[in-house]
């Protein structure tokens, strides 16, 4: 073909484009055509042509764009790859075929035609042809998976809905079984349920698997829609019964402890710790009223073999009530429509006759009697073992499975190998079926309303914890003939008498302790009493306030201005105390107690206030009525002269006597000196001459006579009485003598100590016109 001409492209299936040349100058025959003589259409021109050939393309059809309607669609079995060969215009025909049409050589490779059928916006489907595999939806790989497709599985009838979610749901019991260690103690028959301790520990250690009664994760079917939430939360409370676990250590449902042991002032033996935080989001979240069918299995363990000292069987089987009490008032009465309920018991190891057995089961079971409206209640037999493994287990759940890495309780399943009481039995069969018979009986509510003695036995619930807390020793009586065993068996039997028996009991101990309580206060108050009594100072500042010396100065006695609440917490109210006839006495209530007891109090306040008051006008009637009466004697004497005590200490003292203080001080009296064996106090009429020698002097040879001391010793000579017995007066002057004046006795002795660095030769007595004043060495 020659260089200037461009050959049309042809393909299969599709018509044929016009034959198209390219024109260009003639050129010689004979011309070199070899590529460095040749001559190129010019560039316009070839673009041109492209054009054409590029529309003669055919498009790619959107409905088949892998062909496969021109195409074989088989696969050759040795390379696996897909076939193509051409297959002509017939496969056309059909537009809508079964199945994808293939050559003569893969005819026996069938593939189904599947046409897209997803909608779109504007209404119009897909239609895209593909390579379809029932039952998949038919839909391309473009709109697989697109949130916008239809569920065509919400468009089939609620019933068939339904089917399908059994095979998504348990077909067990759901409960607390979820340990390896338990769950292999449940599988295995009794006579091969042993263990070698590395096999437990292997047990032990094993992760239970995700979901282990679900084939998928429960939280992944409820996170697919709102309607499959509540068709499936619906479907799951209707046909799964749920077990709930009654043991000694606790009540458990759903791997949550609900119901624990406590003390008895209700508190709690453990620490809160995560699983506790995942009990009450499990108590506040769960659909109590959705449930339609519960098992509840219930295991008495007998601890008298055991190191437990203190078990009690009495005790044991009325706790196993307690726990059961709780579950029919707080877990089946909340259930919209109970249809299912299944009771089995296990005794561990007790060695009761029938008769005995049949007794304690009435008694373990009687809760359940207070339920109504129930369908189908069942006692289903009595056995008797106990598991192997017989201990609470956490289990750590990986978040993956729950949604939650809270750990979960498990349990050991109750051993079923042993029936002791079986339906067939006359007497169990009697039982059950009037047990069956109230249990079913309609009524307006789930309970039976309860009587009045559980609402007394509430509040001597609160009434023995708030004692024990005060009286210790109410705790220390264990066993049967504790108070709360004592009440609730009272309480079980409805024995209104033996109710209140125990009470004034619990009364009385109250009333003991108040006693007690009451005879330590009044002895305090006894001490209290004798503690102001001494205190016979006055309240007021009675030193001079220019003195220099005040630190034996009198300080006012303590106030008791909150006296009355000292012994509000201590003494608290009068209760009830039994009488001869067993029944309470009413006393004076609180408020009139403490009322009396403020009177007293400020009765007590009032008469020491009011004495300090007159001991303080006397002291000052007694100190007037002396000044008065030296001022009297001095005008009527005529005394004018003064003499300072340098001087005398100048005429008469030795060298070696040294004054002790700079300041002149004058007596202002007319003063006698006598002997120091003088006792006498009758009064000495005062004279205006001076008979002082040596001795006198030197009495006073290191002591700073001043006005303050005259002041005081006329206070003191003042004589007895109140103001006599609240004077005492201590100076120390210059650090060298310390004089004290104490009153002794009715007499008006007042003592006089002097102590120093110097040293008094003998001692003599001052007269004055009250009573003697001696002066000691």
């Amino acid at each position: 073909m020659a260089a200037h001409q461009v050959p049309y492209i042809k393909i299969e299936d599709s018509p044929s484009p016009e034959p198209s040349t390219i024109p260009s100058n003639a050129a010689p025959e004979n011309q070199n055509t070899s590529p460095q003589h040749c001559h190129f259409a010019p560039a316009h021109v070839i673009a041109a042509t492209l054009s054409a050939v590029t529309n003669t393309t055919p498009t790619v059809d959107p409905r088949d764009p892998e062909g496969f309607l021109k195409r074989c669609a088989g696969f050759n079995k040795k390379t696996k790859a897909r076939c193509n060969s051409v297959i002509g215009k017939k496969s056309e025909q059909s537009c809508h075929p079964t199945f994808l049409p293939t050559c003569r050589a893969h005819r026996d490779q069938q593939s189904f035609a599947g046409w897209c059928q997803y909608q779109r916006g504007n209404g119009e489907r897909c239609s895209r042809l593909f390579r379809w595999t029932p039952p998949y939806f038919e839909l391309c790989s473009e709109h697989q998976g697109h949130p916008d497709t239809p569920c065509y599985f919400m468009r089939l009838p609620l019933e068939l809905r339904h089917e399908v979610f059994r095979y998504l749901l348990p077909d067990q019991p759901i409960g607390s079984t979820t340990a390896p260690l338990h769950k292999a103690e449940s599988m295995q028959p009794p006579e091969t349920r042993q263990h070698g301790r590395a096999e437990l520990i292997r047990l032990h250690q094993q992760q239970s698997r995700c979901g282990g009664l679900f084939s998928v994760p429960l939280l992944s079917l409820y996170l697919v829609s709102r309607q499959f939430y509540h068709e499936v939360k619906d479907l799951l409370f209707s046909i799964a019964p749920f077990t709930i676990d009654v043991r000694k250590d606790g009540t458990f449902m759903c791997g949550r402890r609900l119901l624990e042991p406590r003390r008895a002032d209700g508190s709690s033996h453990f620490l809160l710790d995560e699983a506790d935080e995942a009990k009450q989001r499990f108590l506040k979240y769960f659909d109590w009223s959705a449930v339609k069918h519960y098992i509840v299995d219930i295991l008495v363990e007998n601890g008298a073999n055991g190191s437990h000292l203190t078990w009690d069987e009495e005790v044991e089987l009325y706790d196993i009530r307690d726990y059961l009490s709780v579950v029919v008032s707080g877990v089946l009465a909340k259930a919209r429509n109970l249809c299912k309920l299944n009771i089995r018991l296990c005794l561990a190891n007790f060695p009761w006759s029938h008769e005995q057995t049949l007794a304690n089961t009435k008694l373990i079971v009687g809760p359940f009697e207070s339920l109504r409206n129930v369908r189908q209640p069942q006692i289903q037999s009595i056995y008797m073992g106990i598991p192997i493994h017989n201990s609470m287990l956490y289990v750590q759940r990986s978040s993956a499975c729950s949604g939650s890495s809270a750990p979960v309780c498990s349990v050991p399943p109750l051993p079923t190998q042993i029936p002791i009481l079986v339906p067939g039995m006359p007497d169990f069969d009697a039982y059950a079926s009037a047990w069956s018979r109230w249990i079913s009986s309609s009524s307006a509510t789930t309970l039976v309303p309860k009587a009045p003695i559980r609402i007394m036995f509430t509040a001597f619930k609160d009434f023995y914890s708030e004692l024990s807390s005060y009286v210790p020793e109410v705790t220390f009586i264990v066993g049967r003939k504790a108070f709360l065993h004592r009440a609730r068996v009272a309480r079980e039997q409805e024995d209104v008498e033996a109710f209140r028996a125990l009470r004034n009991e619990a009364i009385a101990y109250w009333s003991a302790y108040l006693d007690r309580e009451e005879r330590k206060k009044n002895a305090m108050d006894a001490k209290m009493g004798r503690m102001l009594d001494m205190d016979v100072y006055p309240s007021h500042e009675w030193e001079d306030p220019h003195s220099t010396t005040d630190s034996t100065r009198a300080m006012p006695p303590p106030s008791k201005p909150e006296l009355s609440k000292t012994y509000n917490g201590k003494a608290g109210a009068s209760m009830c105390r039994a009488g001869d006839s067993g029944k309470a006495q009413n006393l004076n209530d609180y408020d009139e107690q403490l009322q009396i007891l403020e009177a007293q109090s400020r009765k007590r306040i009032a008469l020491v206030r009011r004495q300090q008051q007159q001991a303080q006008q006397h002291a000052e009637q007694r100190k007037q009525q002396t000044w008065q009466q030296q001022l009297s004697q001095e005008i009527s004497e005529g005394f004018t002269g003064t003499m300072s005590l340098p001087d005398l200490v100048d005429s008469k003292i030795s060298s070696n006597a040294t004054p002790t203080s700079s300041n002149d001080a004058t007596i202002p009296l007319p003063l006698t000196f006598v002997s120091a064996t003088s006792s006498s106090s009758a009064e000495v009429p005062p004279s205006p001459e001076y008979h002082i020698d040596a001795t006198d002097i030197a009495c006073y040879a290191h002591v700073n006579l001043s006005s303050e001391w005259c002041t005081g010793a006329r206070d003191s000579a003042a004589g007895p009485g109140p103001a006599s017995q609240l004077k005492r007066k201590r100076r120390v002057d210059s650090g060298f003598s310390e004089m004290d004046f104490e009153m002794e006795g009715e007499g008006g002795e007042a003592g006089y100590v002097g102590k120093g660095k110097g040293r008094i030769g003998v001692g003599v007595g001052v007269v004055m016109d009250g009573p003697e004043v001696i002066c000691i060495d």
